[in-house]
């Protein structure tokens, strides 16, 4: 029997052809054998060069009817045949050479982690300013929430600040978390890595359960308690182009999280049911909080002058954009008005959603 474990990929794709081959790249860059590595490719129907890339590269490539990332995830999911599984967005690349070893000696040699979190994340080389804002702040709605920035040089103190119950290793942090108190919220993308064998001899009965993918991350917290964040291990991740860009992923987001609330996908409505009272009222908190101007403002001068990156200072218009539209969609919503939803990063493209989770 060998001694090395299989390791699954799984990464969604649609019309990713300005980035995936980098994506793939880094991951047959990496030192762990090659043979047992098997990279899952879920494609929502991309019109470009994505699939040939992908099979260029070796990769399995699986249908995605419902076009959507998080459908996407589920579907290779359940493709994926390894032991461990590596969650990895088609924009997003392993710096180091190492990083799979590295979760594999982790997860092999702590029986009690189940899921493994990067390092954070970096902006590209030359890519706009706006990546940087992204790795910080994610979102306005997001910081609020949270508190915990991304990006690669701050992400795991911002964890020590705010997670007490940690223990320092060499290539990693560990830290005990309990669901009783404020939990992180996490979704399965930039190289986080989960225990897939122990996944599905815990909860098989759940993998059927488009749901589980924003759900995995407290499945297995709620079993081991603990989890990983590795050190030099930083995701290059290529989050937008421009503003423009930008700017409707948030406006997707909030268009999910309240028109969409039961279809899988990215924020706080896929995780809030296991968070505790007080945290699912500070939401309501947001809208209050953007339009006080001071409390944004402040925050968007003290980060960008302790982080010296002027872009940061767009914190606060961002702040104020999110909140309009909390506001306007949650005020269609009301009125019982249907809004459309385009798949992300391609407004042209309408989804293809299960009837169970309109």
């Amino acid at each position: 029997m060998s001694s090395f474990p299989w390791v699954s990929i799984i990464m969604p794709t649609l019309n990713s052809e300005k980035t995936i081959e980098l994506a793939l790249i880094s991951i047959r860059k990496q030192s762990y054998p090659q043979e047992f590595i098997e990279i899952v490719v879920a494609d929502g129907g991309s019109e470009d060069q994505t699939r040939f890339i992908a099979q260029k590269h070796g990769a399995i490539i699986l249908e995605n009817p419902h076009v959507q990332q998080e459908y996407a995830k589920h579907i290779g999911l359940l493709g994926a045949k390894g032991k461990y599984a590596v969650f990895l967005d088609s924009d997003e690349i392993l710096e180091n050479d190492e990083a799979i070893s590295n979760r594999v000696r982790i997860c092999m040699g702590n029986s009690d982690i189940k899921v493994i979190q990067s390092g954070g994340c970096k902006k590209p080389p030359n890519a706009h300013a706006i990546n940087d804002y992204i790795n910080h702040f994610s979102d306005p709605f997001a910081f609020f929430m949270q508190g915990i920035s991304g990006e690669s040089a701050l992400f795991l103190n911002s964890w020590k600040k705010k997670y007490k119950n940690f223990k320092d290793h060499p290539d990693f942090t560990e830290f005990e978390l309990d669901l009783k108190n404020t939990m992180p919220e996490m979704d399965m993308c930039g190289g986080h890595t989960i225990d897939l064998e122990y996944l599905k001899k815990e909860f098989g009965h759940d993998l059927n359960d488009t749901k589980i993918v924003p759900r995995i991350f407290y499945f297995l917290i709620k079993k081991s308690h603990r989890t990983a964040i590795l050190k030099n291990d930083a995701i290059i991740h290529y989050s937008a182009d421009n503003y423009r860009k930008f700017l409707k992923k948030i406006k997707w987001r909030v268009i999910v999280n309240i028109h969409y609330k039961k279809m899988p996908g990215t924020g706080f409505s896929n995780h809030e049911e296991f968070q505790p009272f007080s945290r699912r009222l500070k939401k309501y908190l947001f809208i209050p909080y953007a339009f006080t101007l001071i409390g944004p403002l402040l925050i968007s001068f003290y980060h960008a002058i302790r982080q010296r990156k002027s872009i940061l200072l767009i914190h606060f218009p961002l702040t104020l954009y999110t909140a309009s539209l909390i506001a306007w969609y949650f005020f269609l919503k009301i009125l019982r008005i249907k809004v459309t939803l385009r798949a992300y990063g391609n407004e042209m493209k309408e989804l293809n959603l299960p009837h169970t989770n309109h």
